[in-house]
């Protein structure tokens, strides 16, 4: 298994940790067999499904070695006895023992179940962990979203208060989305200033230039609310300025012809 780029031997991962990447994993019945074996022994001693549960034999102590012995046997009933009466009081404690650790197995069972639950939640969340902060603080479902770019924007939107407003920042944000050089102009009319974002794509068809234009027009309306100042307006436009005028060719004005 690697962790860091780093291969780290299986004896080393935590049970619940190598338990929870098996897909559609049984329920789990442990048996711990105590922390002495943890010295000699990987972690997991052996495991194997029977009946849809996977029995697992594990190189830990379980609830009950963490309780006081007292409470279960007193170390003065073996003594004074003669060696008779001491191996059959002796032989009477393991069987009393392993009783108990039967008793125990269950709650075993279920704290580690609980551990394992909780190990799969961490993994689930360590998943697209920017999707699920994206969608639990600001609404925005990105498997329902159907526009690429504001998929590409979306995760950047957690980031957005070192963003908004640094037309440097957005500048470098928006070339490396759009894989196209992009010109910020500002216009001021009426004392409100108005961004115009203008994106250099060249040799669009007519259809590709409207289907680009709605796709920027939904962009730009999300990116606005995330990542412009709230007293400016936006505009945009696709230009091709370096196209040259051939006769009979298609041309798209305010495109590849100047106004």
């Amino acid at each position: 298994m690697k962790y860091h780029d780093k291969q780290i031997p299986i004896g080393d991962i935590k049970a619940e940790t190598f338990l929870s990447l098996i897909e559609n994993r049984p329920y789990c019945d442990i048996t711990a067999t105590g922390h002495f074996n943890r010295n000699t022994s990987e972690e997991i001693i052996e495991m194997d499904e029977y009946k849809n549960i996977l029995n697992v034999k594990l190189s830990r102590d379980g609830l009950m070695r963490h309780l006081p012995e007292a409470l279960f046997f007193k170390e003065s009933s073996l003594l004074h006895l003669r060696e008779e009466a001491y191996h059959k009081e002796l032989k009477r404690i393991k069987k009393e023992k392993r009783a108990l650790q039967a008793f125990f197995r269950p709650f075993d069972t279920i704290l580690f179940e609980n551990n394992l639950l909780l190990e799969e939640c961490i993994n689930d969340c360590s998943e697209n962990i920017d999707e699920k902060l994206i969608q639990f603080y600001f609404g925005i479902d990105l498997e329902k979203e159907k526009n690429p770019l504001i998929r590409q924007i979306a995760p950047f939107v957690l980031k957005a208060s070192e963003i908004r407003g640094d037309f440097d920042k957005i500048q470098k944000l928006l070339e490396v989305l759009f894989k196209r050089k992009v010109e910020i102009l500002f216009v001021e009319k009426s004392a409100l200033i108005t961004v115009q974002f203008i994106i250099h794509i060249p040799q669009l068809t007519t259809e590709k230039y409207k289907e680009r234009m709605t796709l920027l027009g939904e962009f730009f309306a999300f990116f606005s609310e995330y990542f412009l100042p709230f007293d400016m307006n936006y505009d945009y436009q696709i230009k091709d300025k370096n196209q040259v005028f051939r006769l009979g060719e298609n041309l798209i004005l305010d495109y590849n012809t100047q106004i």
